[in-house]
């Protein structure tokens, strides 16, 4: 599944409630399933996003406006099997967030915020 969310201006505050399941695009390294998302910012806003379930290990990837790699996490914490990312936009643009598993195979609900607001203000 893809949706798209638009920013005003690069920032961006939205959430998104969604399912993986069978059915679901697969992460061709592990052939786990796979929602992805894509928000509008502005190079220089800061974003975070946090992904949680009560299902599954979380797991969350971020690529930028040319597709490159900008990070990826696991567990927010030691022991938070929910993910947390932040980062400070390279560049203007669409970016896609990937809504993941730790291990493939798993299904179940989850939750995605994703707040991007002007660094320092």
């Amino acid at each position: 599944m893809a949706l798209a969310l638009v920013g005003c201006g690069g920032d961006v505050d939205e959430t998104f409630t969604g399912t993986l399941e069978s059915g679901d695009d697969l992460v061709p390294q592990d052939n786990s399933f796979v929602d992805t998302y894509t928000f509008d910012t502005k190079e220089g806003y800061q974003c975070t996003i946090d992904m949680t379930s009560t299902d599954f290990d979380t797991y969350i990837m971020l690529q930028g406006p040319a597709g490159e790699d900008l990070g990826q996490n696991d567990d927010a914490a030691p022991g938070n099997t929910n993910s947390q990312l932040t980062i400070t936009a390279p560049s203007s643009g669409s970016y896609t967030v990937s809504a993941n598993s730790k291990t493939s195979g798993l299904t179940g609900a989850y939750s995605m915020h994703v707040v991007c607001a002007k660094a320092g203000g």
